[in-house]
């Protein structure tokens, strides 16, 4: 699985991440333009989300999908 998220993201994915294991970095999502921590997840749970109105935080680049803001 590892392998796999590490070739998504140099192929240019943009929302890779690895669901239902205990590893926060993988399971979360980054901003594509400044790679800030998005969503925060691990396993099941969402830990916290930095989305503002479905932009990143930090850059405001908008962030595709259907995302809930905090």
């Amino acid at each position: 699985l590892y392998s796999i998220y590490e070739n998504a993201l140099s192929r240019g994915l943009k929302y890779v991440y690895i669901g239902n294991i205990l590893d926060e970095k993988t399971s979360s999502t980054y901003c594509p333009g400044c790679n800030q921590l998005l969503i925060s997840r691990t396993v099941f749970s969402v830990h916290e989300n930095y989305l503002k109105n479905g932009q990143c935080p930090h850059c405001d680049t908008t962030i595709a999908g259907r995302f809930r803001d905090k």
